[in-house]
């Protein structure tokens, strides 16, 4: 749940990664064929890289990092819904939760912190900026950001009375 809401991964994304994939130095995730067929590269934010290490320390998978019942094939996409339905439920949480609302919210508290549209069209990986920008009605603050550039200019005026 951590790594789809600090991504914006789509689950099948996050259920295919592999271990290679993880780039802790340049803070990366490489997604390969993400939707699309689609290769792109994912930021890790750097509180993700403990929490993916001391994943691996726990689990200690072999090639993909989300390893399913049998070691090599990738943890089942409706076991990892299950496992969200799970903690939603174990928080006392009434809202529907399902893996897409932590993209959702991935992309909601970017813009509403004022992310660049283009640079968050390209974490999710979403071939037109229209796509991205549906994601600015979810936005509560996002209006509220809006600064016209003629807000900091001082401007001199003299009335003239004819």
């Amino acid at each position: 749940m951590v790594l789809l809401y600090s991504t914006g991964l789509r689950l099948s994304e996050a259920l295919s990664l592999r271990l290679t994939d993880i780039d802790g130095q340049r803070l990366q995730i490489r997604v390969v064929k993400g939707k699309g067929a689609k290769d792109r590269y994912v930021d890790i934010p750097p509180t993700l890289l403990p929490v993916l290490r001391d994943y691996y320390k726990a689990y200690r998978p072999q090639h993909l990092l989300f390893n399913g019942k049998v070691v090599g094939l990738a943890w089942a996409k409706r076991s990892a819904q299950w496992s969200i339905q799970h903690a939603r439920s174990a928080a006392g949480i009434a809202r529907v939760v399902s893996p897409h609302v932590f993209r959702h919210c991935f992309a909601t508290h970017h813009l509403e912190s004022g992310t660049n549209l283009v640079y968050l069209q390209k974490q999710l990986g979403h071939k037109n900026l229209k796509t991205t920008a549906k994601y600015i009605h979810l936005c509560q603050r996002y209006q509220h950001q809006v600064c016209h550039p003629i807000a900091d200019m001082r401007i001199t005026y003299r009335t003239t009375i004819l």
